[in-house]
């Protein structure tokens, strides 16, 4: 799938907008300016995220046993 989807929990790192929905966006931005304590708990909680599982070593490990299993099974 890819894209911000897989990189956002909803409600927990972030929320997500319909594609091509400025009314979506505007009721994601507005729900979140209204709970400051709840933006900035998804902002620590992306933070974790991000440094969890977006370092070069994740990465790096996911692609590794990825192309390990291709090798072993012939399929991804």
């Amino acid at each position: 799938r890819g894209g911000p989807p897989d990189l956002v929990e909803v409600g927990v790192t972030g929320l997500i907008a319909g594609p091509n929905d400025p009314v979506d966006f505007a009721r994601c931005v507005d729900e979140l300016l209204a709970d400051p304590e709840r933006l900035h708990a998804m902002g620590q909680h992306a933070r974790e995220a991000a440094e969890r599982e977006r370092d070069w070593e994740a990465i790096n490990g996911r692609l590794l046993e990825s192309y390990a299993r291709v090798i072993a099974t012939g399929a991804p």
